[in-house]
């Protein structure tokens, strides 16, 4: 459950996000709020969420071993 204090906090937060309270970043954040993290908490596992996933980059050339030289 999230208190009142806590909505107020987050309502302050979503300003600095884009979206606002409808934004991606504060709907997992009350997410995890309202399953019992804390505003700290649920902000690191959102941010963490955020991050884009990098793929892993792919080589122009497949290197050889240069053996007897």
């Amino acid at each position: 459950m999230i208190t009142a204090k806590q909505m107020e906090r987050l309502r302050q937060h979503a300003k600095s996000h884009a979206g606002g309270m409808r934004g991606k970043h504060m709907r997992n954040m009350m997410k995890f709020m309202r399953a019992g993290d804390s505003f700290a908490v649920a902000h690191n596992k959102a941010k963490k969420l955020d991050m884009p996933k990098r793929k892993p980059r792919a080589r122009a050339v497949p290197r050889r071993r240069m053996m007897g030289y």
